[in-house]
């Protein structure tokens, strides 16, 4: 998704589990920071673009173990995205 730098943007995402535990976050283009980690079941993510041009809704597998765990499926079914404010507003 492309942004405007310094900026606060609301991105939402609607997504089913078919099977395992899903969690979503908000990831820069170039793919090296997080803006929202993926921490949970959150489908509303508000943030600062700070210094990033674009950003990426990424789904992950949500366990609190790194190993042993089943693979999650999922559906996304829609999402939406919207510049709220600009000039260093930070949510």
């Amino acid at each position: 998704i492309p942004v405007e730098s310094n900026s606060t943007y609301l991105v939402r995402v609607k997504f089913d589990v078919l099977s395992g535990r899903v969690c979503a976050g908000i990831l820069s283009g170039d793919q090296q920071r997080w803006l929202v980690s993926p921490d949970g079941a959150t489908v509303e993510f508000l943030f600062n673009s700070a210094t990033v041009d674009a950003v990426r809704v990424v789904m992950a597998n949500c366990y609190p173990l790194d190993a042993d765990n089943p693979a999650s499926r999922f559906r996304v079914t829609g999402g939406s995205y919207a510049r709220l404010a600009e000039g260093g507003a930070k949510p």
